[in-house]
């Protein structure tokens, strides 16, 4: 349900009503904000300082995702979890609850990287661009190949990044691995990757066990083998086979509705 609170009284909704006409049930009702102003992904993502930190620099305009961050993140997998802890919930008590998911508070509490540097820092964070992992530490960093394309390389912990360095054959990087902002290892592993091309480093990188990826084109992605196999699994309708779901009509559910729940049919009227 996506409903104001006087909206669900009015309509036999509340959690209340719920409450005493089924008192197993689980409800849920996902909002953006506690306040009941309407809005989208990217005012979720902005009031909850998440898309301030989406930054290449402190001096870039922050980035505008075209991944539904906050509606997937916030809203949807935040409502699993919670659904899931409350079905959990109801096997030992008997009983249901009424949930209410905020997309704007979920998007602070999944920031739980910058979260923590702002406390070990004493309430203050890094500029935009300059945190931990924003490409600062040589060991978790984007580099770009000979015809323009990019690796990504997150060896954070140490044994990976000793295996990096032991496939570059630059065991002399070994202490550089988390070294803020120094441009000696940076430009090293750059001037390296940049001897290749994307296509010579995905073979050379090929079941690798220090973090090292390829930077795939979406498209590129969809062809892997891997891919194809969540297609064919039918979670995902890409392919021309596979058919979604017919999409109710509008108030088709209407009469079962009313018998089930009794609830006001000033809604569909």
């Amino acid at each position: 349900m996506n409903y104001r609170p006087e909206t669900l009284t009015e309509i036999g909704l509340s959690p209340e009503q719920l409450s005493a006409r089924f008192p197993r049930l689980i409800a849920l009702n996902l909002i953006g904000n506690r306040e009941g102003r309407p809005g989208h992904d990217l005012n979720f993502l902005a009031e909850s300082g998440v898309l301030d930190r989406l930054r290449p620099a402190p001096e870039a305009p922050p980035v505008l995702p075209t991944f539904l961050f906050g509606d997937i993140l916030g809203g949807t997998a935040s409502a699993t979890i919670r659904l899931l802890a409350a079905l959990y919930e109801r096997t030992r008590t008997q009983r249901g609850t009424f949930l209410s998911v905020a997309i704007r508070e979920e998007m602070l509490r999944w920031s739980y990287s910058a979260a923590h540097q702002y406390h070990l820092f004493g309430g203050q964070l890094p500029s935009p661009g300059q945190e931990f992992l924003s490409g600062q530490m040589s060991c978790y960093r984007l580099y770009p190949t000979a015809d323009g394309r990019y690796i990504a390389l997150a060896a954070l912990e140490e044994k990976f990044w000793k295996a990096f360095c032991e496939f570059l054959g630059r065991l002399d990087l070994m202490p550089y691995g988390k070294s803020l902002g120094d441009p000696y290892p940076h430009k090293e592993i750059e001037a390296i990757f940049r001897s290749k091309t994307w296509a010579e480093w995905r073979e050379a990188l090929r079941g690798n066990t220090f973090c090292a990826s390829p930077v795939y084109t979406f498209e590129e992605a969809l062809q892997e083998p891997w891919a194809a196999e969540i297609w064919r699994e039918g979670f995902l309708y890409f392919t021309p086979a596979a058919q979604p779901p017919k999409v109710p009509d509008l108030g088709e559910h209407n009469e079962w509705l009313q018998e089930r729940l009794g609830v006001a049919t000033a809604l569909w009227e």
